[in-house]
């Protein structure tokens, strides 16, 4: 940080107050923020670095990161200027990067289970294929590697730092030479020819081979070996039909590799096992991390409340502007770049940190991982109290009905309602690129327009199946502002987890403000029925 800035916390434009430095890049800052209540990073463009390239990159990262979503991809939910200073807010995961995973664990000398570091490959192809499908022909995100993978503590898994991929659209002809993370470079990467979606599936590679055998792969550029060692070199317990797998993705040649993310996560999935999932993963990490979490959790309280006892400021030279949420950049690439999503999600997984978010450096093949720079994080609260979840069927999930709040916005055109109760849909396939649902055009600053698209952030996250986000998304709705969608869904996403004395009292909760909600009335009519039908019999 510059010595002569002002402290922190403090605010940064209307919406966002600072509260301390999470990472500081090649181009701009990232820190933890407060806005309307909740956590989120903000990262703010650097000043000395704002020549034409490096601001060229910035806004393309903030425009593909606004433009997309999906749960293994992390997204920004608003972009703009505050007195000239470029910047955008994304969502803040709680977590730790790869790389400070894997270092911990040689530090505490254990392996990443074989099983776990299927399952952290298999979200990173999900996420990739999204970005290759997604965003375009040709699209390659060009610094695939540990660190710009994050963990959440609530098992999530998501690909950061956009930046090399969405800057080819703006300066591609700036992307010949060495971007990236070296160590993680495919080798026609390395030699300067084009790149493909191949080059990121040996990025992936390098970095599956790494989890098993617990140690670095290359050492850089210099002395990198035609072709790989075999992981069980170094893993007696790596299968050999596995091993295949990853040094088909380690081909040298392109041709010789898997087509893309699909094909890749093909070859995986009857290595895949039931049991190695999210829970799992949180688990792991919770253990892994386990010293750090009150005196983190306790840090963001504090700042969290600081946040809140600071006065507003004035509306100055601030620019952010609301726009639609598309499922594709094409309809975004005659637009202005200062627009702003006021509603994406900001996720509340577990845990914090995001400090290794740029980490760098060599290593020799085979030497242990560096020691990991401190980073924050928090636990998500429990339930109000301990249920038991029942199982239940699944009716499908609705659209998001007309938003209602008190008092009455000014009317404007919403989807139709359909039925009250919702269940998430099976999550989709990996390299199946999610349609994304329109939002309305909205003031920027409007609190009813950010309540009504964390409905639909909540809503399309419910659907793939993420209740935790989808619940917290959810929650910071009814911050922004209280309505009886924000509430129905709260219940809903209780209900669809099994918790239905939580999801009835959700329902309650809503009612107290909205008494006469018939859809409130029949979802707590409903959930109470299944409740009474779940109990056992009294003799």
């Amino acid at each position: 940080m510059n010595p002569s800035e002002p402290p922190l916390p403090r605010r940064f434009g209307q919406r966002h107050v600072l509260l301390k430095p999470l990472a500081e890049g090649g181009m701009g800052r990232i820190f933890l923020a407060a806005s309307g209540g909740r956590l989120c990073a903000v990262k703010v463009m650097r000043p000395d670095r704002a020549n034409p390239e490096l601001l060229a990159r910035f806004r393309g990262e903030a425009q593909l990161m606004t433009r997309l979503a999906h749960r293994n991809v992390v997204f920004a939910t608003e972009a703009g200027d505050v007195e000239g200073t470029p910047y955008f807010a994304m969502e803040y995961i709680r977590g730790r990067s790869l790389a400070q995973v894997m270092t911990r664990a040689s530090q505490m000398r254990r392996r990443i289970p074989i099983g776990l570091a299927l399952f952290i490959t298999n979200e990173i192809l999900q996420g990739l294929g999204h970005l290759h499908e997604a965003v375009g022909r040709g699209f390659v995100h060009r610094d695939i590697s540990p660190t710009n993978v994050m963990l959440s503590f609530d098992g999530a898994v998501k690909i950061i730092d956009l930046g090399l991929g969405a800057w080819r659209d703006h300066a591609p002809e700036a992307m010949n030479g060495q971007w990236g993370q070296e160590n993680y470079q495919a080798p026609e990467h390395v030699a300067g020819r084009p790149l493909d979606a191949r080059s990121d599936i040996f990025s992936v590679g390098i970095m599956l081979w790494e989890m098993l055998a617990s140690r670095r792969l290359f050492g850089g550029i210099e002395g990198r070996p035609a072709e790989a060692p075999r992981p069980s070199q170094f893993n007696k317990r790596v299968p050999e039909d596995l091993e295949g797998i990853v040094m088909t993705a380690l081909a040298s040649e392109p041709e010789d590799r898997y087509s893309g993310a699909g094909a890749f996560l093909k070859a995986l999935r009857p290595h895949l096992l039931a049991h190695d999932d999210a829970a799992s993963l949180s688990a792991f990490l919770c253990e892994v991390f386990a010293e750090d979490v009150a005196r983190e959790r306790a840090e963001e309280d504090r700042l969290r409340l600081a946040a809140e006892e600071m006065p507003a400021v004035p509306a100055r030279n601030e620019n952010v502007s609301a726009t639609e949420r598309v499922p594709a950049l094409a309809r975004s690439r005659a637009q202005h770049w200062r627009w702003g999503m006021l509603a994406g999600l900001v996720i509340a997984l577990l845990f914090g940190g995001v400090s290794a978010w740029r980490e760098r450096g060599s290593r020799s093949p085979g030497r242990q991982l560096a020691t990991p720079p401190p980073a924050a994080r928090e636990v998500v609260p429990s339930p109000q109290a301990p249920e038991v979840p029942q199982p239940l069927p699944v009716p499908p999930a609705p659209a998001v009905p007309p938003t209602a709040v008190r008092p009455a916005p000014q009317p404007r055109s919403v989807p139709k309602p359909a039925s009250a109760m919702p269940a998430p849909a099976a999550a989709p396939e990996a390299d199946t690129p999610q349609e994304l649902p329109s939002v309305v055009e909205t003031p920027a600053n409007s609190p009813s327009a950010a309540a009504r698209k964390l409905v639909l952030a909540a809503e399309r996250l419910m659907g793939g199946g993420d209740f935790v986000a989808a619940l917290n998304a959810a929650n910071d709705s009814l911050k922004e502002e209280e309505t009886v969608e924000a509430h129905l869904l709260v219940a809903r996403v209780h209900w669809a987890r099994g918790l239905l004395l939580s999801a009835e009292r959700a329902a309650t909760r809503g009612l107290s403000t909205f008494p006469d909600e018939p859809r409130l009335l029949k979802l707590r009519a409903e959930i109470a029925e299944r409740r009474s039908a779940a109990q056992p019999a009294r003799p």
